[in-house]
């Protein structure tokens, strides 16, 4: 019965592979990675959406990510602890948005500021409903 109930989060995990997306059909050829320095360590599946915050003349970038899958190795680098938690980050998070192997968009310096239901699967946490507040946004023009 356990199996039976983790092959659901199993086929959620197997979506999130860089082999799988690329295999997905073109409107959801957009892959969002999540990166710590230049290794990747998770990916969003999608964002609810994105504000600009003016504070003077300067603006920081609230951004609101729907499931977030992170490898549980490879993000203990930018947590100083062995879970994921806002006032656990060290590092800031750099999230690039990739459309058909072309960077699109990449935010830089993002950090966590809140994380709704984290679980634990296999090598993997999936968060949902994360949100960053990151300090610079780059946008390409088409």
């Amino acid at each position: 019965m356990l199996t039976s109930l983790l092959d659901p989060i199993r086929r959620l995990i197997d979506w999130f592979e860089p082999e799988h997306i690329s295999n997905v059909p073109a409107p959801s050829s957009t892959k969002i990675i999540v990166k710590v320095g230049d290794n990747v360590v998770g990916a969003i599946q999608s964002f609810k959406s994105i504000e600009c915050l003016s504070k003077h003349y300067a603006c920081s970038v609230k951004i609101y990510a729907n499931r977030v899958r992170f490898d549980k190795l490879k993000v203990s680098e930018a947590f100083g602890k062995g879970f994921i938690h806002p006032n656990a980050q060290r590092l800031p998070f750099q999230i690039t948005v990739e459309n058909n192997g072309e960077s699109n968009m990449e935010v830089q310096n993002a950090w966590v500021n809140d994380i709704g239901y984290a679980y634990d699967v296999g090598d993997y946490i999936i968060a949902d409903n994360i949100e960053f507040e990151a300090e610079f946004v780059k946008i390409k023009k088409p």
